[in-house]
């Protein structure tokens, strides 16, 4: 009867050792620099001001009237890379307030549509 159960705990104990070696996923590490960690520090506060600027009233009465839900559009933002953010929270600041176009704009959009005029 002892024998059995030895037989019994070596063949549990040798199923346990194989199935570690099959299953065994590698871990995979990364050192972080000094520079990611500040950047991820820095990225936190404009995130903030992003998610602020959508919690308005107002732009989500313009987001609705794109079609955009307001839980859609934090959930975007959540997805945001950090560079995304930085450039995004960079250019708050600098936007026109009633929609006005800047020069870059106007030249682009004049080239579009010579480009346009062009192909057809």
């Amino acid at each position: 009867m002892r024998a059995r159960s030895h037989r019994h705990l070596s063949c549990l104990l040798g199923m346990g050792l194989v199935s570690l070696a099959l299953f065994n996923l590698p871990a995979h590490a990364e050192l972080v620099s000094t520079h990611e960690i500040l950047a991820s520090q820095q990225d936190a506060p404009a995130r903030g001001r992003i998610k602020t600027l959508m919690d308005r009233a107002d732009v989500a009465k313009q987001l609705e009237s794109l079609g955009i839900a307001p839980q859609q559009a934090q959930e975007r933002v959540n997805a945001m890379t950090d560079a995304e953010i930085q450039t995004i929270a960079g250019k708050l600041g600098t936007l026109p307030a009633g929609g006005a176009l800047g020069t870059y704009e106007l030249i682009l959009i004049l080239l579009v549509v010579i480009l346009v005029v062009l192909l057809i």
